[in-house]
């Protein structure tokens, strides 16, 4: 069951630049989309994914600047690594099965996700 469905928007995060569930490919970049755009049994699935990280959020943020790799999200959005809670970072580490990212700090965090979207070729 989906773990806050109070929520009006859910942001998400793929560990693999166009990894897809529930119908959509994901970018590697933090995406938001109305709750109302997906199912009970497709929000169950996205949160459930370990390749994904999944939150859901009251509004969705105003659009912000490009990130320094120049991508943003299909619906504007876009989040610098640097702008990441270290939690946040260590979520996207494991999906992307980065090793040993659980005792890294904030900026290995990043120079680590950084080489694995560049070897991933994203």
């Amino acid at each position: 069951m989906p773990k806050n469905t109070h929520a009006s928007h859910i942001r998400i995060i793929a560990a693999v630049q166009g990894f897809r569930r529930a119908g959509i490919a994901h970018p590697a970049e933090p995406t938001t989309y109305p709750v109302s755009d997906f199912s009970k049994g497709q929000l169950e699935q996205l949160q459930s994914e370990p390749r994904l990280v999944v939150e859901f959020v009251e509004a969705p943020e105003a659009d912000q600047a490009d990130n320094e790799e120049g991508s943003v999200g299909p619906d504007g959005m876009g989040a610098k690594l640097e702008d990441m809670t270290v939690a946040q970072l260590k979520e996207i580490a494991a999906a992307g099965e980065i090793a040993g990212f659980s005792s890294m700090k904030k900026d290995a965090l990043i120079e680590a996700i950084r080489l694995k979207r560049d070897w991933m070729g994203q």
